[in-house]
């Protein structure tokens, strides 16, 4: 299953690439939502097979956003990992 969700992600994401034939763009899928976070510039977030959200890493990262794709309060669950270093 999950295999199939990283293809179908990729899938996704060439297909929204290939719209802008003349624009040149450079993707790397990350699912770490830190290093996203930390050095994206631009976020594409999906959910159920369509873009929930994409812009800025600020704008993709509402809370709402993640709450909504992920079904769970994402900030607080990060807080709770990081706790872990404490």
């Amino acid at each position: 299953m999950y295999i199939k969700l990283i293809f179908r992600t990729e899938w996704v994401i060439l297909q929204l690439i290939q719209t802008e034939r003349n624009s040149v763009y450079e993707a790397e899928v990350v699912h770490d939502l830190s290093l996203a976070r930390a050095y994206g510039t631009q976020a594409l977030l999906l959910y159920d097979k369509h873009v929930l959200a994409q812009g800025s890493v600020d704008r993709v990262f509402d809370p709402a956003h993640l709450n909504t794709a992920y079904g769970m309060d994402v900030a607080e669950w990060m807080r709770t990992m990081l706790g872990q270093w404490s």
